[in-house]
């Protein structure tokens, strides 16, 4: 599958990106959907650290627990090493991002054996905070670090697979 590239730029108010996550970054979308709607029962996942999304398509029943999302084609395998950013609408966050909006950013640390099937069929996905080296079950994924706060509704969410521009003789081209 062909993916979306794009050079991530010096400025771009990236927090809790970790290495690699500046300038001189060369990235591949693999994914992009945007927080429609937030199950009122959402909030009680964050201390345990795991969030819920589901595509628009979602049931009553599971809507209540899940972030349900406009939906997208998977561009590619979810895989370790990928970064699962939230890049919140302006007007949220601290104020030195309320112009901009506030991007996080979390590393995947392990991946279910279907969760980019299920992200592909269902817009379905399980995310745990955890860093975990193994999923814990078939259809998550771990990321790090951990959940401080729900993204709020209008958050786009995207999953990326970053190289460093500096592996490549030609550079990034900014």
């Amino acid at each position: 599958m062909s993916m979306l590239r794009f050079d991530h730029c010096a400025g771009a108010g990236v927090t809790g990106a970790g290495p690699g996550m500046g300038a001189g970054t060369r990235g591949l979308l693999k994914y992009r959907a945007v927080i429609q709607e937030i199950g009122a029962q959402v909030p009680e996942f964050l201390p345990h650290g795991i969030l819920i999304f589901f595509g628009p398509q979602a049931p009553a029943e599971l809507r209540e627990v899940s972030l349900v999302h406009t939906g997208a084609t998977l561009q590619g395998a979810i895989e370790v090493g990928d970064w699962l950013c939230f890049r919140e609408p302006p007007g949220e966050g601290d104020s030195a991002d309320r112009e901009t909006g506030r991007v996080l950013s979390y590393r995947v640390t392990a991946v279910g054996e279907v969760a980019s099937a299920n992200l592909a069929e269902l817009g379905h996905l399980v995310v745990h905070f955890d860093g975990a080296a193994e999923a814990a079950l078939p259809g998550t994924i771990s990321v790090t670090p951990a959940l401080l706060y729900l993204p709020p509704v209008g958050t786009i969410l995207e999953l990326l697979r970053l190289e460093d521009c500096h592996t490549y003789e030609s550079g990034c081209g900014t």
